[in-house]
């Protein structure tokens, strides 16, 4: 299977908005309440994810990069940029808000892939330090974190669509730890576009 890295732009909205949801979908089945779950719609993922893009244009420290199959088809994304102002005081510069990729997409090193491509981004932005927020029982979020070298940092409770999630700050304290990877993402190749 071939795939390829790269920035997305408003012709990905929808592709970006169903693997989204179905990350979300598979991901937190056994976390958050259905009820909750069920919030997370095609719907509202197209409108979140234009709403990503006009926020991009006006902040020229916000990149969203998506890896595609051979089919063309969105198998995982990523949202990163510099950390909001709340954040930046656990986190540190960078943030990574948004990471995913597709469960039958998984095993590929695609998730290393995502990373390595937002660290050596933040970097290039003078954005050294940072993490992501991740969901507390989000056990295979942790680890993917802590095995490219981050470690916990900080908690928050975040209530959303009458739901709390406890949340644990996943730090790096140099992101040229994560920028230094490349041995661990595969070579893909392309395809022809």
């Amino acid at each position: 299977m071939k795939f390829v890295l790269r920035n997305a732009n408003i012709n990905d909205i929808e592709g970006l908005a169903v693997c989204y949801c179905n990350c979300m979908h598979d991901t937190y089945q056994s976390i958050i309440p259905s009820e909750a779950l069920e919030e997370i719609n095609i719907q509202k993922a197209v409108k979140k994810f234009r709403n990503e893009f006009v926020e991009q244009i006006a902040d020229s420290d916000k990149s969203i990069f998506i890896i595609e199959n051979e089919d063309r088809s969105i198998t995982g994304f990523s949202i990163a940029g510099a950390a909001k102002t709340r954040s930046a005081k656990t986190l540190g510069d960078g943030e990574i808000f948004l990471l995913h990729v597709d469960p039958e997409h998984q095993g590929y090193g695609l998730g290393k892939a995502l990373m390595l491509a937002n660290a050596r981004w933040l970097i290039s932005r003078g954005l050294f330090t940072g993490g992501a927020w991740v969901h507390e029982a989000n056990d295979i979020g942790i680890r993917f974190c802590e095995d490219l070298g981050a470690r916990i940092c900080g908690k928050k409770r975040k209530t959303k669509n009458n739901y709390t999630h406890n949340l644990v700050a996943m730090c790096w304290e140099d992101f040229s730890q994560v920028a230094q990877l490349e041995a661990e993402v595969p070579n893909w190749g392309g395809y022809e576009r």
